[in-house]
């Protein structure tokens, strides 16, 4: 993703769990996925964000809360457009041309706390990295 704008560099930052905090007048990206942020991006962010006072930080915190809100909007499967649902990709093309995510989809049958089954099915597949580990992993898990 280009930051290239106020826009672009909120959006950056609710995507990846990251906000600004001030101590002492300066301005520093914190949260979970900023030690995996290097220094020049950072502060590429901060210069655009242009936090100056207490007031700009607010500013941003409530945009940074409303795009977390629009990221997390969640569409169900049965409203996307039907060449994208999982169940009638396999019946058109056949489950060779499907991802695994969508396979997992499948297999899962529904989604949980607003996320839809192939979300789902693809934080499954980050989490063990194939279907193989997938399949050894304890049930506890």
């Amino acid at each position: 993703m280009e930051l290239n704008s106020y826009e672009s560099a909120i959006e950056f930052l609710a995507r990846n769990n990251i906000y600004p905090v001030m101590k002492n007048s300066k301005v520093y990206i914190t949260g979970k996925n900023a030690k995996n942020l290097d220094k020049g991006k950072a502060k590429l962010i901060i210069e655009i964000l242009s936090i100056k006072s207490p007031t700009d930080l607010e500013r941003v915190k409530n945009d940074l809360r409303n795009a977390r809100k629009k990221a997390n909007s969640h569409v169900p499967i049965k409203d996307w457009i039907e060449s994208e649902r999982p169940r009638e990709a396999l019946l058109k093309n056949g489950a060779e041309t499907l991802s695994l995510s969508k396979l997992l989809a499948i297999i899962l049958r529904t989604g949980s706390d607003g996320v839809s089954a192939e979300e789902l099915g693809k934080r499954i597949l980050n989490k063990y990295k194939s279907l193989r580990a997938l399949d050894e992993a304890p049930l506890k898990n």
